[in-house]
């Protein structure tokens, strides 16, 4: 699970699979190259749904739990996906989670420095800045919401 493109992730998906294992790079919904979600559905506990799905899916596949490397969005939603197994079965999700550029404590002066960068950085392009979800672009017309193409 990343939430940076999934792309970013070819090079250790490769260098995992030479080492004889199944590697997954996968997008969070709405992120990256996958598609928007119709319902509008973007809160954490949606992506952590998710991720729940895939892994199961993937046991199933696999006979084995996998090890995840979760990124950014990846990482809270893989970590709230773990917490919510082990609240509700006490079991576990994953048979390893790896969190990259996330903790589950947030200190609040490291934010405002964070958040304090991005304000001041000149961005070219305004889809760099993270936002909260939103609900997918659509094109006017009498149909139903289809998603925009990006530019």
């Amino acid at each position: 699970m990343a939430a940076a493109k999934r792309h970013a992730w070819y090079k250790t998906a490769a260098a995992i699979a030479r080492q004889g294992h199944v590697a997954y790079a996968l997008d969070q919904r709405g992120h990256g190259d996958s598609e928007w979600v119709a319902s509008g559905a973007y809160v954490f506990s949606d992506y952590a749904a998710d991720a729940i799905l895939v892994a199961a899916e993937l046991t199933r596949r696999h006979g084995t739990k996998s090890s995840v490397i979760g990124t950014s969005l990846g990482g809270i939603a893989s970590l709230l996906a773990e917490g919510q197994s082990e609240r509700d079965s006490g079991t576990n999700v994953f048979s390893a989670l790896v969190l990259v550029d996330i903790t589950p404590r947030v200190d609040p002066s490291g934010v405002a420095k964070v958040l304090g960068f991005m304000v001041r950085m000149p961005m070219k392009d305004s889809r760099r800045l993270p936002m909260p979800p939103r609900p997918s672009p659509i094109i006017c017309h009498n149909g139903p919401r289809q998603k925009a193409k990006r530019a």
